[in-house]
């Protein structure tokens, strides 16, 4: 028993203690975790793991509130006054403007969000939306196809707000799958059709 008591002792002085007020960097890491939260080192002011996640939740709530539920008045919590759309319209309007079309054409259109990441002020996400065409799509008439596309964005956040969205979608392929361009763009050039 006396041995068992020395081995257990021996283990337990070769376990590091750190104190919970101490700060530590986290090895591999870009980040100090000082026993309550992380800090990210960033060239900035250093940023909170709890502002990134509030980040990456307005941008949850953007796809899963306003965008899927169609409470589009929430666009007032989660856009700035300062967010300027690709148009040059301003605020949460500007938003829910780019989005309205979209809806319009596809009522029953849902985003699901695949993958979130926050840095600093930005959230990236990417995701699959899918729907069916009932409704106008920008000048084409409504092909009564589901579909099913991608995207991703990154959205920069200030005091919990978007001012500002980079979003690529998969357009092409949108409009391969609701039959308004052929799979094969090669027969846009086909003369004989």
């Amino acid at each position: 028993m006396k041995n068992a008591s020395k081995t257990l002792l021996s283990l337990v002085m070769l376990c590091p203690v750190v104190p919970a007020h101490t700060s530590v960097l986290m090895p591999n890491s870009r980040y100090i975790n000082d026993g309550k939260s992380q800090i990210s080192l960033t060239n900035q002011q250093p940023i909170k793991v709890t502002t990134m996640e509030n980040n990456k939740a307005v941008v949850r709530r953007l796809f899963e509130d306003a965008l899927n539920n169609r409470k589009m008045s929430l666009l007032a919590e989660l856009v700035s006054a300062d967010y300027t759309s690709q148009n040059g319209d301003k605020g949460p309007d500007a938003m829910g403007k780019t989005f309205g079309g979209l809806i319009k054409a596809f009522p029953d259109l849902q985003w699901h969000i695949k993958e979130m990441i926050a840095e600093g002020d930005k959230v990236f996400a990417s995701w699959e939306v899918q729907g069916t065409n009932t409704g106008e799509y920008q000048v084409f008439a409504p092909t009564g196809k589901s579909v099913t596309g991608t995207g991703m964005g990154v959205f920069t956040l200030k005091d919990g707000k978007i001012v500002q969205s980079n979003v690529q979608t998969d357009r092409l392929g949108f409009l391969q799958a609701l039959g308004i361009l052929p799979h094969d763009l090669s027969k846009l050039n086909d003369k004989s059709n």
